[in-house]
């Protein structure tokens, strides 16, 4: 995974940071993918993990979806990609 998310883990809690802190971690298809790939890791340790936590780094949590991204024809691996990964 590249680090877009970075996943830290600590007494059965993951945290889950988004990572984009000059783009006050606005929501592009790279950042959703490796959200999505931390969800899917974590969906299959339950065992371990009981909690997860989603924060943003820096000084906002998220600004929501990129405009930028979606101005330049943003290419999600499928339809419906972003909503089915939140």
């Amino acid at each position: 995974m590249g680090n877009l998310v970075i996943r830290e883990d600590k007494k059965g809690c993951a945290t889950l940071t988004l990572n984009r802190p000059d783009k006050l971690n606005a929501l592009n298809v790279d950042l959703f993918a490796e959200l999505r790939a931390h969800v899917e890791k974590i969906a299959s340790e339950t065992d371990t993990v009981g909690l997860v936590i989603v924060r943003g780094a820096g000084k906002c949590f998220s600004a929501g979806h990129d405009l930028t991204d979606i101005a330049a024809g943003e290419r999600p691996p499928r339809h419906n990609f972003q909503a089915d990964t939140i």
